[in-house]
């Protein structure tokens, strides 16, 4: 079933063009992440705002996941006639899944698609990736817990903490989403 509003959906006054889209490396670790690079033009008569979107997507999962997750994303606001370049940060949060058995975060190293959209289902350029591990990370090993990194932040210790269920964490993070792109912050 195709949805009327998708996710990430949001309606304008003005229309925008995406362009030369790109990531800053090829390859990367969790712990260096990435920054998604692209061009919007508004190419409309009137001046407007666009969510920019960027959806990561695990090409050969050892667990089922969804095809891509929001990864990032960045309000610009554009003048009628004018172009952006907007950049999206993405850090090693977009790459982690909690692993239920283990009960623990975990990441999937490989091959990940990177998606810049202007919501879950207009997507306007993807590229591969490579994820690889990290140095710190044992050639065995494919989780990472926050005490092993010492980098854990309080604001984030509300949302990574043993045991906080996956559908708690997905509401959080719809909420922050939400009013991020309401102008909320």
């Amino acid at each position: 079933m195709e949805p009327l509003f998708p996710f990430g959906h949001g309606l304008s006054y003005t229309d925008f063009e995406y362009e030369n889209a790109s990531v800053s490396r090829a390859a990367t670790t969790p712990e260096d992440g990435l920054t998604v690079s692209v061009d919007v033009t508004n190419t409309g008569d009137r001046d407007g705002a666009e969510a920019v979107q960027v959806y990561v997507g695990a090409v050969d999962s050892s667990v089922e996941r969804p095809p891509k997750e929001l990864a990032g994303f960045q309000k610009v606001d554009v003048a009628a006639g004018e172009t952006e370049t907007v950049s999206v940060d993405i850090d090693r949060e977009a790459f982690r899944y909690w692993d239920e058995e283990a009960d623990e975060w975990a990441v999937d190293y490989g091959e990940y698609e990177v998606s810049v959209a202007a919501s879950s289902r207009d997507v306007h350029a993807t590229e591969r990736i490579e994820l690889r591990e990290s140095v710190q990370q044992s050639a065995g090993t494919t989780t990472e817990t926050e005490s092993e990194t010492g980098t854990e932040t309080e604001s984030e210790s509300a949302g990574s903490a043993p045991g906080f269920g996956v559908v708690a964490a997905a509401a959080a993070v719809t909420a922050s989403v939400v009013g991020r792109l309401r102008g909320d912050d």
